[in-house]
C-alpha cells in the first residue's frame, strides 16, 4: 500500500522538504532523501479522529509515453447509438498522491510540521501540539509529503453531466461491483474522483495491489464486462438489474435501505461522502450502462477512427474483409497494420501489441497455397515464436470463427460466445 490516507505518520516514501528554520517555516521544493517508514498494524481511535478531521489530498497521474506520446487505450460505451461513458486505460501509469495538510489548517499554510532532530510530527491542524510527550524541538520544517508509484489506471468519464452526490454514489457502486465481479479484495482496487473531491467529473480507478490484478484491462478487452459490472452495481444498490425495481435492501434485512447503507455503497473508506450518497440517484444511469455495448480501441483514437486507419493500410481486399469480420464480432482490433518486424525480415498483416503479450496475424490469400511459399511462412513463424510473438494465421478458405476461438486472449470473445 502506498497511499497517505490521513496523516503523514502512516506511510511516507518521499517528501518535499523546506530549508530548515526555527519555527514557522515556509515550504520550498527540495526532496527529503532519508526517510523511514513503519506500517500501522490496526486502526485506532486516533486514526478515526484523523480521518474525521480530514486532509487535502490531491492526485496526479500520467500515462506512460511511447515514441514521445502518451500511451493509453480508449473505449466508448454506447446504447442505441448514444454515448453513455468513455474509458481511458493505461498500463503502469505514474501516480502521485500529495498531502497538502489538514483541511482546517490556517489559510496559506501547506504541509505538516516535522521535528528534524527526532522525527516527530506536529499534531492537529494547528501543528503546535506535539506528537510525543516531550514536544517538538526548536529545529522544525514544514513538509508536504507525497508518494509516487506505477499502477494500472482506468479513467471512467460519464457522458451525462452528473451532480457531485451522484458521482460519489456512482464511484462507490462501480468500485464495489468490480470487486464482486472479479473477486477482488477491497484493498486490491482503489477509486477516487477527478479532478478533485470538490469537482467530480471523472472517476480514477487503479489497481492498488502490488503487481496489479489485470481486471481494469479486462473491462476493455471483454465487450460485456462493463455491462456486467453495471448489472452487479444495480444488485449492490438493491435494484433488480433487469427491471430496475427497488428490492429495498439485502435479503433478510430488518430495515429497508433508504438512501445508502453498509450493505450497498457506504463503507469505512468513504465516510466523508456518507451524507451525499444516494443509491436512487444513479439507478437510471446504471440501467443505461448495463444496456450498453463497449467499443474498445487499442490506442488513444476512438475505435471507428482507428479502424479506418487500419483499413487504409491494408494491402488486399481479403485483409479488409478480415478487419470487418473482427469489427462485426466486437473483437479487439489490431494495434498496427502492415507491421515490419526486422528480426524476422517480414511485414505481418496485422500486429497486436498488448504489453507483455504480442501477436502477429497473417491473412493468407491463394498465393500462400504454393509449397515454396508455405515453407517460407513456416520459417517466419518459427522466428516470430522465438521472439515470443504469438502467430495466428487465417487462410482464405478457412473458418475464421473457429480459428478465433483458439486465441481468445488476443482477440477477446466473439458476440455469439457472450
Amino acid at each position: 500500500m502506498f497511499l497517505i490516507s490521513a496523516p503523514p505518520a502512516f506511510f511516507i516514501h518521499k517528501a518535499i522538504l523546506p530549508a530548515l528554520r526555527r519555527r514557522g517555516p515556509t515550504p520550498v521544493r527540495d526532496q527529503l532523501q532519508s526517510v523511514s517508514t513503519r506500517r500501522r498494524e490496526k486502526i485506532s481511535a486516533d486514526e478515526e479522529e484523523r480521518l474525521r478531521m480530514g486532509c487535502e489530498i490531491k492526485t496526479g497521474f500520467r500515462f506512460p509515453k511511447r515514441d514521445g506520446k502518451p500511451s493509453y487505450r480508449t473505449a466508448t460505451a454506447r446504447k442505441d447509438g448514444a454515448t453513455v461513458a468513455t474509458l481511458f486505460y493505461g498500463n503502469a501509469a505514474t501516480l502521485w498522491r500529495i498531502n497538502f495538510g489538514w483541511t482546517r489548517r490556517k489559510r496559506g499554510e501547506q504541509g505538516f510540521l516535522l521535528d528534524m532532530e527526532r522525527g516527530y510530527w506536529g499534531k492537529g491542524p494547528e501543528g503546535d501540539a506535539p506528537d510525543n510527550e516531550d514536544g517538538l524541538s526548536a529545529l522544525v520544517a514544514r513538509v508536504i509529503p507525497f508518494v509516487e508509484d506505477r499502477r494500472n489506471c482506468l479513467i471512467f468519464q460519464p457522458e451525462a453531466i452528473l451532480e457531485d452526490y451522484q458521482m460519489a454514489s456512482l464511484q462507490s457502486a462501480l468500485k464495489n461491483a468490480v470487486q464482486v465481479r472479479f473477486q477482488l479484495e477491497e484493498n486490491e482496487l482503489a477509486a477516487e474522483p477527478l479532478p478533485s473531491f470538490m469537482d467530480r467529473r471523472m472517476i480514477l480507478f487503479y489497481e492498488s495491489a502490488e503487481g496489479g490484478a489485470g481486471v481494469l484491462r479486462r473491462l476493455l478487452d471483454d465487450g460485456r464486462a462493463l455491462a456486467e459490472v453495471a448489472e452487479e452495481a444495480l444488485r449492490i444498490c438493491h435494484f433488480d438489474p433487469a427491471s430496475g425495481l427497488d428490492v429495498g435492501g439485502p435479503p433478510g434485512a430488518a430495515e429497508k435501505c433508504e438512501a445508502a447503507c453498509y450493505d450497498c455503497i457506504m463503507n469505512y473508506g468513504n465516510q466523508k461522502d456518507h451524507g451525499a450518497l444516494d443509491r436512487h440517484s444513479i439507478r437510471e444511469y446504471l440501467l443505461e450502462l448495463a444496456g450498453s455495448a463497449l467499443e474498445a480501441s487499442p490506442g488513444e483514437k476512438p475505435r471507428g477512427e482507428h479502424l479506418a486507419d487500419l483499413m487504409k493500410r491494408c494491402d488486399s481486399e481479403l485483409e479488409r474483409e478480415w478487419l470487418r469480420f473482427i469489427d462485426e464480432q466486437g473483437l479487439n482490433l489490431p494495434t498496427h497494420a502492415q507491421y515490419l518486424i526486422r528480426e524476422c525480415e517480414t511485414r505481418v498483416d496485422f500486429f497486436y501489441d498488448l504489453g507483455a503479450e504480442k501477436a502477429a496475424v497473417f491473412v493468407d490469400g491463394p498465393v500462400h497455397d504454393d509449397a515454396g511459399r508455405r515453407e517460407r511462412d513456416r520459417r517466419v513463424e518459427g522466428c516470430l515464436e522465438d521472439l515470443g510473438v504469438v502467430v495466428a494465421r487465417f487462410g482464405h478458405g478457412e473458418d475464421w470463427g473457429r480459428i478465433l476461438k483458439g486465441f481468445c486472449g488476443i482477440f477477446g470473445n466473439a458476440k455469439e460466445d457472450n
